[in-house]
């Protein structure tokens, strides 16, 4: 009978237990335990293969077949869409249109976890990466979410250079925001080496000693234990936190750092006071295991779904401002598994790009109604130092430096003007009265709402 059976399964496709028992005129019960021991060799699956059916049994090659045919359908009923419609999904994906934008803590959270393990310079993050993307933004909604312990701050790419860092640079640092439960991910999947052989200062230095006796410290017990002043603790943090070595319990800390020289409280209490009330500073511990010549697949996988929730569709060329990633080949095998359990899409969905390309479900569905959505003269404003600084990459243009200084507007999803450092440059010809809409967007506001009083010559 088993072999009977083994026979008709080759042929029959998703079968249940008491067809089969019909065909050979014998009990159900005689069919299952021959279906069983076909089970244990691995030579039938059982599930729920067709709806309303129940349980059914397929042949394992029959089984590969039919999976491998419904994936090649899937894939082929995509309509790969422009690079201009994709980047007008990826606004609305990613909350920097006016409709899309969150509110609230836990809007914020939502945000880093889409953002988690993104690298940028500190002084963009608020300014320029989560402001945009929410109604109304408080620093201090950002700091309850770290000092709770939801999220954290670190450099997740330690300094590569042993040459001595110039004070004043830490605005300019690349840092990421993220998830408290992403950090240990994130750390043992770049699998980076330790800071240890970096040249220290002596203020740096004597605050690192400390740190190591003490565990996580507040800034007042640091300056104590390492008989430092103030100004060279404050010092010797900048330089340990620049260098990917440090954290803090709270984003206050870290603005205190950046803050221009010019209102450092190096003569006075004002930034001091920042520090203080900065929360505890803890170095990060990274992993001390050498580097393996294969990544952990949970790890890369991992990586994999935080990249789906941030782009939406994932492929190559996309993640161009991703350099703290695995490699991508251990990323499409990542993917690929997704696929094979039907977690998420493959196929053509964006035109212009080669190589294999993902999707959630969800982010199909919204690419389709984008591309529907008619044309309405939509401006949005994107700091080079955003993951959205994509010119070049999915819409044709010169690549702009990723600095918080630099900025790009698209119309439509269409990149039409970008201002690096104090040059403004158009990339279309507009008429006047969205040329006057672009030139606004550009220029950044100062507090309270003002703008800026003078523009520099249009080019």
């Amino acid at each position: 009978l088993q072999s009977l059976v083994r026979a008709r399964m080759e042929v029959s496709g998703p079968v249940r237990a008491t067809e089969l028992a019909e065909v050979f005129a014998v009990t159900p019960e005689a069919v299952l335990l021959a279906l069983a021991a076909l089970e244990n060799q691995g030579i039938v699956f059982r599930g729920e293969y067709e709806p309303g059916c129940g349980e059914q049994w397929c042949d394992r090659r029959l089984l590969a077949r039919i999976h491998r045919y419904t994936i090649n359908r899937l894939r082929r009923e995509i309509e790969p869409v422009p690079g201009a419609v994709f980047m007008r999904f990826l606004f609305d994906w990613q909350h920097l249109t006016v409709t899309t934008r969150l509110q609230s803590s836990d809007g914020l959270m939502a945000l880093l976890e889409q953002m988690s393990g993104f690298e940028a310079p500190v002084a963009a993050w608020e300014k320029h990466i989560l402001g945009p993307r929410m109604r109304v933004y408080q620093g201090a909604m950002l700091d309850e979410l770290v000092r709770s312990g939801r999220a954290t701050w670190l450099r997740l790419r330690p300094k590569q250079s042993s040459v001595a860092r110039m004070s004043g640079t830490m605005r300019t640092t690349p840092i990421s925001l993220m998830p408290r439960v992403d950090r240990m991910m994130w750390l043992s999947s770049l699998k980076n080496p330790d800071s240890e052989g970096h040249n220290l200062s002596a203020a740096a230095a004597a605050v690192r000693h400390s740190m190591t006796q003490l565990g996580p410290a507040f800034f007042d017990d640091i300056a104590s234990y390492s008989k430092l002043l103030p100004a060279q603790c404050e010092q010797g943090l900048d330089e340990l936190a620049a260098l990917g070595a440090l954290s803090c319990d709270s984003f206050a800390g870290l603005r205190a750092l950046i803050r221009p020289n010019g209102k450092s409280a190096v003569r006075g209490r004002a930034r001091t006071a920042s520090l203080v009330d900065a929360g505890r500073w803890e170095l990060v511990r990274r992993p001390l295991e050498p580097a393996r010549p294969e990544f952990d697949e949970s790890e890369v996988e991992a990586v994999a779904r935080v990249l789906l929730r941030r782009y939406g569709v994932v492929f190559r060329a996309v993640l161009a401002n991703e350099p703290a990633l695995p490699p991508w080949r251990h990323l499409l095998w990542a993917y690929r598994r997704l696929e094979a359990s039907g977690e998420v899409r493959g196929g053509r969905f964006v035109a212009g790009h080669s190589g294999e390309q993902f999707a959630l479900s969800e982010a199909v569905s919204a690419l389709r109604e984008v591309r529907k959505r008619d044309d309405q003269k939509q401006v949005v404003a994107v700091n080079a130092s955003d993951p959205l600084n994509l010119v070049g990459v999915v819409v044709p243009g010169v690549r702009i430096p990723a600095k918080a200084t630099n900025q790009l507007v698209f119309l439509d999803g269409e990149y039409v003007a970008n201002r690096n450092g104090n040059a403004f440059n158009f990339a279309k010809t507009l008429d006047t009265a969205t040329a006057t809409r672009v030139r606004t967007a550009l220029i950044e506001p100062k507090a309270g709402g003002r703008r800026r009083g003078s523009c520099p010559q249009w080019r």
